[in-house]
């Protein structure tokens, strides 16, 4: 009787390891022949890699004030607008 039960218990364990590495193969092969345009873990193609900004001051005093308003070449572009066409 314990040796029957060992059994069943030992087949349960080995069935779920096998079914187990069934499933994750299919989904694995799944996945790779999805198009990257299908696939939703895809957040980024031909994607450029994130850089800072910079600016241009008049001088070091100015620059080093790190303040983009007091340079003379920035340009605020809020406002009314006029176009013309």
């Amino acid at each position: 009787m314990k040796h029957s039960i060992q059994k069943v218990m030992l087949s349960g364990v080995f069935s779920c390891f096998l079914l187990g590495s069934v499933l994750a193969d299919g989904t694995a092969t799944a996945q790779a022949t999805k198009p990257y345009w299908q696939d939703v873990q895809v957040v980024a193609v031909n994607k450029e890699l994130p850089r800072s900004s910079f600016m241009t001051y008049g001088d070091r005093s100015t620059a080093l004030t790190s303040r983009f308003e007091k340079s003379p070449y920035y340009s605020l572009l809020n406002g009314t607008w006029k176009f013309y066409l």
